[in-house]
C-alpha cells in the first residue's frame, strides 16, 4: 500500500511534538539566562559596597576620636611647656632675692643651717616610741625640713619637706636643692632603717620553734613563701643563722609594697588623690625628661601642701595603726611570745613610723624611686649586692665569677632618679643584702 505524504497538520500533532526542530523545554532550564547572572553580581556588588561602607564609617569615626586624643595631648602640652616657662620665671626671681645680701639678711636673723639630714641622736634606744627617730619637734633641722610650698602648677619649683616644722633654712630656694646631696642623706637613712628591722628579729623572733611554727595560719606560711619560696622557707625559719634575716625580708617586703610609695598620703584628700592618679597615667617610661620632671613636681607639690592641711598628722597616725596592725597579723605569731609580745609590736610601730616619716619625706621631692628585690636563683652581682652569707663565703668577685646565685634578698636594690637636667641622672643609694646558695656541683 503506498504510503501517504504527511499533511503539514500532521506535524504539529502531539505525537510529534519536535519535527520542526524546536529545542524543547530541557534546553532552556540548564542554560541560564543572562539577566539572571546579571541579578547575581548585582547582589554581590551591593553586599561587597555595604560592607566598605561600613568599614569607611568605622575608619572616620577612628579618626575622630584620634583628632579628640591628639587636641588633649596637644593642650596637656601646652600647659606643661607654659608650666615650664613660669617655671623658669620663679627660679629666675628667687635666684636674684639671693644673690642680693641685704634682702637675705632681712630675712634671716643667723646664719643657714647646714644642709644634713635629720639623725637619731646616738645614745637613744633602739626603739622606744613609736616616733622615735621622727620626733615632730625635734630641734634637728636639715633640708628635708624646710616648709612645703603651696601647691600651684603654675609656678612650680622643686618642693621641699616638711611635717610641721620651721627652720631658719627656709629661705633656702628650691633650685639650690642638690641632688647629690639629697640622695646620700636618703642613702644614709635607709642604712639606718634596715638594720633595725634586722635588730629586730634578733631580738624577738629568734629562736626557732618548730611545732609553733608548724601551727601558724595558712595565710601566714604563704606569706612567707610568697618573700622567700616554698624550699627554702621552712629551712631558713628553722635556723637561728637566718630566721631573723627571713623575718627581716618579711617585714621589708611589706614596707616597700605598701609603706615606701607615694600612695603614703591616699586617703587624706579625694581630689589630691585623682590629681596624682592622673599624672600616673601620663607616666610612660619614653615620656620626655622635661615632662616627666614636671610631673613629678607637681605629685611633690601635692604631698607638700596635705602636710600643711588640717588633720593630716591625725591622719597618719591612722595609717600607723592600720599598717602596724596589718603587718602585725603576719610576723607576730613568729615572734618569741607570739601575738601577746607587747614590746614586739610596739617596736614593730615605731619601725613602721620612720618609714613612713621617711616615705613623706621621699615623695615631697622631685624625683623617681625604684626598689628592687633579688630573687631566688639571681646571679649575684657585686655591683648591687651584699653577701650576708654565713656559710658561702669567700672574696666577692670570685663568688661573681663562680655564678653563684641568690638564695634569698633580704634588702631591696634601692635607686633615685633627677629628672631636672636634660638627660636623667640615676643615682644607685643603697645595694641589696643577699643569703647565697652553693656553688653547683660540676
Amino acid at each position: 500500500m503506498p504510503d501517504t505524504p504527511a499533511s503539514p497538520a500532521g506535524l504539529l500533532t502531539p505525537g510529534h511534538p519536535h519535527l520542526l526542530g524546536s529545542p524543547g523545554p530541557g534546553v532552556f532550564q540548564s542554560q541560564p539566562r543572562p539577566y539572571d547572572l546579571l541579578l547575581r553580581e548585582l547582589e554581590q556588588l551591593q553586599a561587597r559596597h555595604k560592607a566598605t561602607q561600613e568599614q569607611l564609617e568605622e575608619a572616620r569615626r577612628q579618626i575622630m576620636r584620634d583628632n579628640t586624643n591628639m587636641q588633649k595631648l596637644e593642650a596637656k602640652i601646652a600647659e606643661l611647656e607654659e608650666l615650664v616657662q613660669k617655671q623658669k620665671t620663679t627660679i629666675s626671681n628667687q635666684s636674684k632675692t639671693i644673690a642680693d645680701p641685704k634682702g637675705l639678711r632681712k630675712k634671716q636673723s643667723g646664719a643657714l643651717l647646714p644642709v644634713t639630714p635629720h639623725r637619731q641622736v646616738s645614745n637613744r634606744p633602739s626603739f622606744d616610741t613609736p616616733f622615735s627617730n621622727r620626733a615632730p619637734n625635734s630641734s634637728h633641722s636639715g633640708v628635708f625640713d624646710l616648709p612645703p610650698p603651696r601647691f600651684d602648677l603654675q609656678s612650680a619649683t622643686r618642693p621641699q619637706s616638711v611635717l610641721g616644722r620651721v627652720s631658719s633654712a627656709a629661705s633656702l630656694p628650691s633650685s639650690h636643692i642638690d641632688f647629690g646631696s639629697i640622695s646620700s642623706q636618703f642613702a644614709s637613712r635607709f642604712q639606718e632603717l634596715w638594720p633595725k628591722i634586722e635588730r629586730f628579729g634578733q631580738v624577738h623572733a629568734n629562736v626557732p620553734n618548730v611545732y609553733n611554727d608548724s601551727h601558724i595560719e595558712k595565710r601566714i606560711k604563704e606569706y612567707i613563701m610568697a618573700v622567700s619560696d616554698q624550699s627554702n622557707a621552712s629551712f631558713l625559719l628553722g635556723s637561728n643563722v637566718t630566721r631573723f634575716l627571713l623575718l627581716a625580708k618579711a617585714i621589708n617586703f611589706y614596707l616597700v609594697r605598701d609603706v615606701l610609695k607615694i600612695t603614703i598620703i591616699k586617703g587624706f584628700n579625694a581630689a589630691a588623690d585623682t590629681e596624682i592618679g592622673n599624672i600616673k597615667k601620663c607616666l610612660f617610661p619614653d615620656t620626655p625628661t622635661t615632662v616627666r620632671n614636671m610631673m613629678f613636681i607637681a605629685m611633690a607639690n601635692q604631698v607638700n601642701k596635705l602636710k600643711k592641711e588640717q588633720g593630716f598628722r591625725e591622719f597618719c597616725q591612722r595609717r600607723l595603726q592600720d599598717h602596724t596592725t596589718k603587718l602585725w597579723q603576719l610576723v607576730g605569731p613568729l615572734t618569741h611570745a607570739g601575738m601577746t609580745n607587747m614590746n614586739a609590736y610596739s617596736d614593730l610601730s615605731a619601725i613602721i613610723s620612720e618609714a613612713q616619716a621617711l616615705a613623706l619625706d621621699m615623695y615631697s621631692t622631685a624625683f623617681e624611686y625604684k626598689f628592687e628585690f633579688p630573687v631566688q636563683n639571681d646571679l649575684f652581682v657585686t655591683t648591687t649586692m651584699v653577701n650576708r652569707d654565713s656559710f658561702i663565703k669567700g672574696d666577692p668577685q670570685i663568688l661573681m665569677r663562680n655564678k653563684t646565685r641568690v638564695k634569698l634578698g633580704i634588702t631591696p636594690v634601692t635607686r633615685m632618679r633627677d629628672n631636672s637636667g636634660t638627660s636623667p641622672t640615676v643615682q644607685l643609694i643603697h645595694l641589696s643584702q643577699v643569703l647565697l646558695k652553693p656553688p653547683a656541683k660540676q
